[in-house]
């Protein structure tokens, strides 16, 4: 909230500042002001420094890219305000001198915002990675005139990214996800990647492990929220770095010229503190952006590639993904309630363990390896991409007997009714205080899920497919609050967890969705009915409570990656303000893995799928030989007609002849 106030009020704060100080020039009347006026109009070009903001931040949110053009306003009234007042304050002194450097390092900064803002947009990165062809024009003669005519040519490359570029898959972990990022801004872009990025990213991450991959993927989004919120796609090439020697020089040289040649006796005391404290805020400023560049991962990945490191630990340099999924109980938010006040929260945090990311990673890479490796295959990928659970009963032959729950449901149906059945049989299964080590893996991993995206139905629902989910859950809850008290004759009752549960475990009722109208969309006994599904197959042959949350587990992952998949990319760069979600690791993974919509064919490609070499050498040699008989054979069988019909004319002729 503070740093969302200062974000917010920077400009307004600004603009009074500069009010009030223009309206300071113009009061003449009162002499002993004047020394006063004189300094604070040297204070003008901090605020203007100050508003160009740190580096680590130019953007609280994507939309603020979005109104760079709005910003810009405000930059010209704001220098403009300023340079009046610096010109009423211009005197031939030493002071108006110290300030004319730091007024040109205020302009330079501010105006380097508002440009890093404009190359965030959408717009301005989608038409930056757009295809450029290369277009000359040369001078031709006509063969027949002999005259000089201008003829465009143009060259098209190969839509591909940066193919000269290699990375090997054991080399530098901070060059490797650059690489990976150099193609997720096409993906965040909205933009098509080619099969052979597809095949390159699949080479680079299916031979690690999981958390080597999720490794990977954090540097790799660390990358991406650079480009987007900080001025990291301008500090760090060249010009950047040119610009930042002479702000720093020029506040370093300010703050010296200050102390040696301004007297202090000259103007109020509390004036001389102040302007010390903005020269000395200017120049740590300075020295902590210098000192986040060299800490930055955009330096080190600068240095593996110049191979000036071999080996470097990146993963300490700063904290990234906190590596923690946030969690909400339907049914716990419910037993929390008093009455219907449906503004409570419930949300707390898990860490994202590695059996987690296993087996999402395991997953992921499976459905990704069923797809043929020398021939991508859209239509399969499509198919894995819409699956969201009955991939996995399929494969247990569970599909017929589930798929009410599934695929005859809208997602945002399926992922409540699994939700109330994790929780309702994670509670039968194991008592109130069981020992984690005690719990099966797979069981707390679906509990974890389940809380999961449930939290993102409630608090983030623009990350999930379209739906009334939002609707279904207020009904749900309303539901299982009127089934407690009904059931128990109280009003929140936090002791009374597992008998609730039990007796949801039990209840059976009697109305079908179709008898119960539109008036109310809970899902409550439906779920109830998917968890009595669920415990009853550890009474059939082969089934034991293992093999259940197995199932169940794999499930959640597969929802997990249906609903990542349909999560728009702008969607998941605005969580990554908030430290980034799952969903958007998950995401990223999939498309590295070219679980995506988002990859096509190449025309070259397509040309040599189509024609190999062998058929080249081969077939099209033995396709014009076995042309060459055909046509003799046809000019042979018409010279035969020719003679014949030559024959049979020259009879006739001789049978008239003979008559006459």
């Amino acid at each position: 909230m503070l740093l969302w106030s200062a974000y917010t009020s920077a400009d307004l704060v600004a603009i009074t500042a500069l009010g009030n100080m223009a309206r300071s020039q113009g009061d003449v009347d009162n002499d002993y002001s004047k020394p006063s006026r004189d300094i604070q109009a040297f204070w003008v070009p901090f605020i203007l420094l100050h508003l160009g903001g740190p580096d680590t931040i130019t953007a609280y949110s994507l939309e603020d890219n979005e109104l760079w053009l709005r910003h810009f306003l405000v930059l010209l009234i704001q220098i403009g305000i300023a340079f009046y007042v610096f010109i009423r304050s211009w005197k031939k002194t030493t002071l108006t001198f110290i300030a004319i450097p730091l007024f040109v390092t205020g302009i330079i900064k501010y105006l380097e915002r508002t440009c890093v803002l404009k190359s965030s947009s959408f717009k301005h990165l989608r038409n930056s990675l757009l295809f450029k062809p290369q277009i000359k024009y040369v001078l031709v003669k006509e063969k027949e005139t002999e005259k000089e005519v201008l003829r465009r040519e143009v060259k098209e490359e190969e839509n591909t990214l940066l193919t000269h570029e290699k990375v090997e898959p054991n080399s530098n972990y901070l060059c490797q996800a650059y690489y990976l990022f150099k193609r997720s801004r096409y993906l965040f872009a909205e933009l098509i990647l080619d099969y052979y990025e597809r095949v390159e990213s699949y080479s680079i991450i299916h031979n690690k492990q999981p958390s080597d991959v999720f490794k990977l993927i954090e540097i790799e989004l660390g990358f991406m929220y650079d480009k987007l919120y900080t001025k990291a796609s301008f500090v760090y090439s060249f010009p950047g770095i040119f610009l930042r020697l002479i702000c720093f020089f020029s506040s370093l040289s300010g703050f010296i010229a200050f102390s040696v040649n301004v007297d202090d006796h000259d103007y109020p005391l509390i004036d001389i503190k102040i302007t010390y404290i903005l020269l000395i805020g200017a120049i740590s400023l300075e020295i902590y952006a210098f000192v986040v560049l060299l800490l930055s991962d955009w330096t080190h990945c600068w240095l593996a590639k110049q191979e000036k490191i071999k080996t470097l630990n990146s993963y300490q340099l700063r904290k990234r993904w906190s590596r923690s999924m946030a969690q909400h109980s339907l049914i716990n938010f419910c037993y929390r309630l008093y009455g219907e006040n449906m503004d409570c929260k419930c949300i707390t945090w898990k860490p994202v363990k590695q059996d987690l990311l296993t087996l999402i990673f395991k997953q992921v890479l499976q459905k990704s390896s069923t797809i043929s490796y020398d021939r991508y295959d859209l239509e399969l990928c499509k198919k894995f991409l819409s699956q969201r659970g009955d991939y996995v009963l399929g494969k247990r032959n569970c599909l017929d007997e589930f798929s009410w729950s599934t695929i005859k449901v809208e997602f945002d149906h399926s992922l409540l009714l699994w939700h109330i059945a994790t929780y309702l049989c994670y509670v039968a299964d194991f008592p109130k205080k069981a020992n984690l080590k005690v719990i099966e893996p797979n069981c707390l991993i679906s509990k974890y899920l389940s809380n999961y995206m449930m939290y993102l139905l409630v608090e983030c629902p623009f990350m999930l497919p379209k739906g009334i989910g939002e609707i279904r859950y207020k009904d749900t809850c309303t539901e299982l609050i009127k089934f407690l008290e009904l059931k128990f004759e109280l009003k929140g009752f936090p002791d009374h967890e597992r008998e609730a549960s039990k007796a949801l475990l039990q209840v059976e009722f009697d109305k079908s969705e179709d008898e119960r109208g539109d008036q109310s969309k809970s899902v409550l006994f439906d779920g109830c009915k998917l968890a009595r599904q669920l415990q009853s197959l550890e009474a059939r042959p082969g089934w034991d409570r293992k093999q259940k949350w197995e199932m169940v587990s794999e499930v959640w992952v597969e929802m997990l990656a249906y609903a990542a998949n349909h999560c728009g990319w702008k969607e998941h760069a605005q969580q990554l303000t908030n430290g980034g979600e799952l969903l958007t690791h998950v995401c990223v993974l999939m498309a590295h893995l070219g679980l995506s919509e988002q990859y096509q064919l190449q025309k070259q490609y397509i040309k040599r799928m189509e024609m190999p070499t062998w058929v080249c050498y081969v077939c099209v040699p033995s396709l014009c030989i076995c042309i060459i008989i055909v046509e003799t054979f046809k000019l042979g069988k018409r010279f035969v007609i020719s003679v014949t019909r030559l024959v049979s004319l020259m009879n006739r002729i001789n049978c008239s002849k003979a008559k006459v």
